[in-house]
């Protein structure tokens, strides 16, 4: 339905009947004209208002997606602003965010099933890390902002990543102290944290085996921790860093504190 890119984009009151492979994509054109043969990514797509969306029918893939191409995707910090779409959420194939847009969270989306009657609302970060569909939320309004606020309902954001991959999280502030726990893996650590000022992460008390707090500032991209281990890591762009390598996949939840 929409597709493009660009600052202070405006859309008001679109409403479209028919199968899409997608309502909305952050994406270069590839057309004629001033955006013809572009070779990097989307850049400033800063201050999106994008309201009263509607879409009747299938959609093959997701609500909002970024380009395939890693080179050529929007980064998380160059989308900024507020997208409301409405959709049939039984039909919705893929997903509701592209899980490529996993770190993103300086985008609001008020994505609404007006089959079911189920509102989400939270950035795509965090919509992807409560499940993604429809089918996981329950009816009525869901504001994932609230529960970010409550400690995710002290439960914390679960995630589960697959050996050697990692996830970008952004903390809810530059400095503090995170508690991660997992049922399936006796992953439980008490984890101080800053982003700012020489970025680091270390353990509070002994580490659990086959666990590192990585004390310098970087990122982990699911292969640079040592093999074996679940090592977390802080950086100085903002996000912090969870990699897998333990040899099969973990379910973890991660509690931000003070």
């Amino acid at each position: 339905m929409i597709w493009g890119w660009g600052r202070n984009i405006k859309v008001n009151n679109f409403v479209h009947h028919g199968n899409v492979d997608n309502v909305i994509v952050v994406r270069r054109s590839r057309a004629l004209g001033d955006d013809a043969g572009a070779t990097g990514a989307p850049q400033n797509c800063f201050n999106w208002s994008i309201k009263g969306i509607e879409h009747h029918g299938v959609i093959n893939e997701y609500v909002i997606r970024i380009d395939p191409t890693v080179g050529l995707r929007v980064a998380s910090t160059e989308l900024t602003g507020d997208i409301e779409v409405a959709v049939n959420g039984p039909f919705v194939t893929g997903g509701i965010v592209d899980p490529s847009m996993s770190s993103f969270s300086s985008l609001t989306l008020t994505v609404r099933d007006h089959v079911n009657l189920k509102t989400i609302i939270g950035t795509p970060q965090q919509i992807f890390a409560a499940g993604n569909t429809f089918a996981s939320f329950s009816t009525g309004v869901t504001d994932l902002r609230v529960q970010a606020l409550r400690n995710a309902r002290i439960d914390g954001v679960e995630y589960t990543l697959a050996d050697d991959t990692a996830v970008a999280v952004t903390p809810p502030r530059a400095a503090g102290m995170y508690l991660i726990t997992s049922d399936t893996s006796l992953l439980r650590v008490f984890v101080g944290f800053r982003t700012a000022g020489g970025a680091q992460c270390v353990a509070v008390g002994t580490e659990p085996s086959l666990f590192t707090a990585d004390g310098t500032d970087g990122t982990l991209t699911g292969t640079t921790g040592v093999d074996t281990e679940f090592t977390v890591r802080a950086s100085s762009a903002g996000p912090l860093y969870f990699e897998n390598r333990r040899g099969a996949s973990v379910t973890f939840r991660v509690t931000f504190l003070g």
